[in-house]
């Protein structure tokens, strides 16, 4: 596993949010704690300030289901402040080029927990990037060839 990280004081603080401030390096601190937990879980994981990207190494362009989900599983999640508390977000991409909503080069965040709940936010960011096999009660019909 591997991980690298980008000096949080040279980041652009603006994508914090909200009548209190916390230094980058408070927040960079949520990130790491975020980015332990999820190594522990056996993902490789890396920030550059403030997003924390989580792949599941497992699957890579070489293995049938990194050919099928390429460029593979990952999340990415941005710490930010929500109503003056901070928070882990979803980073969601933006839309393609010619989609009907598209706002060129604006990413999404959606609330994911608060950044003080590392163990939520370790189990709903595994959940998205663990792959595990189809059982009968996913309520998947299997398809005759």
């Amino acid at each position: 596993m591997h991980a690298h990280m980008r000096d949080p004081d040279s980041a652009d603080t603006n994508a914090t949010e909200g009548p209190a401030r916390a230094t980058p390096t408070e927040l960079l601190n949520h990130l790491q704690a975020l980015r332990v937990a999820l190594l522990e879980q056996g993902f490789d994981v890396g920030i550059s300030y403030p997003v924390l990207t989580a792949r599941n190494s497992a699957v890579t362009g070489e293995s049938e289901a990194g050919r099928l989900l390429c460029p593979g599983l990952s999340q990415k999640v941005v710490v930010e402040y929500r109503d003056g508390q901070p928070w882990f977000s979803w980073v969601w991409p933006p839309p393609r080029k010619g989609h009907r909503d598209e706002a060129p080069g604006a990413t999404e965040h959606e609330p994911l927990c608060p950044a003080s709940d590392i163990t939520e936010a370790t189990a709903r960011v595994a959940k998205v990037i663990r792959l595990r096999k189809a059982t009968p009660d996913d309520g998947l019909r299997s398809v005759a060839s």
